[in-house]
């Protein structure tokens, strides 16, 4: 009698966790697009901002000197997407100029209001935090 319900259990359960995560992720897809602001918390005093604009699974980064918003610079750009696993959310980059933002960031934090990533490359440790840009 056991052995009937293993091979129908283990399918099922693998199934179930499959749809938990592609729904997961579907919700986090929504709640990263949009536009994000990186909190620059190396020169909290800069007059430049950079912003992260992410629409389309394509990803455009401008900056701006603060006295004038409308004067975008595109600094990068390239495509991305966000993967659920077990344990823990990538965001993966590719195509991006700079090569280092290329390759899978780690998501620490990901709402409505704030978003933390982090990556490791050899030497170093990329770290950026951001606030989402709310638009009337």
């Amino acid at each position: 009698m056991r052995k009937l319900y293993l091979p129908i259990f283990f399918p099922l359960a693998l199934l179930c966790c499959t749809v938990l995560l592609q729904g997961c992720s579907k919700a986090d897809e929504e709640t990263l697009e949009g536009i994000w602001e990186r909190v620059n918390v190396t020169d909290i005093d800069s007059d430049l901002i950079e912003e992260w604009h992410f629409f389309d699974n394509e990803l455009e980064i401008y900056q701006y000197q603060i006295e004038n918003p409308e004067d975008l610079t595109l600094m990068d750009f390239g495509s991305y997407s966000l993967k659920n696993n077990l344990t823990n959310q990538e965001l993966f980059l590719t195509d991006m100029g700079d090569d280092r933002f290329n390759g899978d960031w780690d998501v620490l934090t990901l709402n409505n209001a704030s978003m933390v990533i982090s990556k490791d490359i050899p030497g170093e440790i990329l770290y950026k935090e951001f606030t989402k840009v709310v638009h009337d």
